[in-house]
């Protein structure tokens, strides 16, 4: 018999609305209540507002999970496809 696995891969991007902390907070909590690790790849501006906000109760929710950098803003413009998009590089790269 064959195992299989499963990943739930969650990006954190929204640093504006603080529902999206709540909504974070939830989340964690689900996976931890079924004994299940998530990766949440989080900017580093979500981190920075949540220390702001006293999102600590996330942050300490999150040390159970597997975290990783995804960017310091991500979405903000120039995005990072914005920023290369006349560098040159061939289009199949």
């Amino acid at each position: 018999m064959s195992k299989m696995f499963v990943v739930f891969w969650f990006d954190c991007e929204d640093f504006i609305a603080p529902e999206s902390d709540d909504t974070l907070k939830r989340l964690v909590e689900i996976l931890s209540a079924n004994n299940v690790r998530g990766v949440f790849k989080l900017v580093g501006e979500k981190l920075r507002t949540l220390e702001k906000r006293r999102g600590l109760d996330v942050i300490e929710a999150l040390k159970h999970h597997e975290i990783g950098y995804h960017t310091d803003y991500h979405s903000v413009h120039p995005t990072v496809a914005e920023y290369l998009k006349d560098v040159g590089l061939k289009r199949e790269l």
